[in-house]
């Protein structure tokens, strides 16, 4: 019995002391809040649609990981929720999302340039008409109160801004 104490005492040593917060996470929190948000949609072949909306960002899980929820104002009202966090493991940060527009996940990763404040994340995601296509994900901090989120396709070679998300501290 003290064997197998001993084993799950040490195995929480072990987890606790990689969930301690590093300056990967506290640039993380420093995003969490309540934002105003304009987004930018461009369809093929159209002008972008531009829309309000509101996102809440907020820590989860011990404060390891990010919440983010979205919801915007639009013909077709939209909203979706994902997660967002660092790695330690892999040393990458790490995205999802889910939204009604789309039945499936998007699970990326990438870096941090601290040059640029610039989290740049890719994936590589499957549409509902079974087409295969590169993601690139790009969150720009601009400052305490503004960052803005931009989605990229790449379709026949060709990458082509498809969401631009404007955040203002609410």
């Amino acid at each position: 019995m003290r064997i197998q104490f001993a084993a799950v005492l040490a195995s929480a040593l072990i987890f606790s002391a990689a969930a301690e917060a590093g300056p990967e996470y506290d640039r993380l929190a420093e995003l969490a809040g309540t934002w105003k948000v304009k987004q930018s949609l461009w369809l093929p072949g159209k002008e972008p649609m531009v829309d309000p909306g509101i996102s809440v960002i907020s820590p989860v899980l011990d404060k390891q990981h990010f919440q983010r929820t979205l919801k915007i104002n639009s013909k077709e009202p939209f909203e979706g929720i994902g997660y967002m966090g660092y790695d330690k493991a892999t040393s990458q940060y790490y995205a999802s999302w889910m939204d009604v527009s789309f039945t499936g996940l998007i699970l990326s990763k990438g870096g941090y340039d601290p040059a640029t404040s610039t989290y740049t994340l890719t994936a590589t995601v499957t549409s509902e008409q079974g087409e295969t296509f590169p993601l690139r994900e790009v969150m720009k901090v601009t400052d305490k109160n503004h960052f803005t989120y931009e989605y990229y396709e790449t379709h026949g070679g060709k990458e082509s801004l498809i969401v631009r998300l404007e955040y203002v501290r609410n």
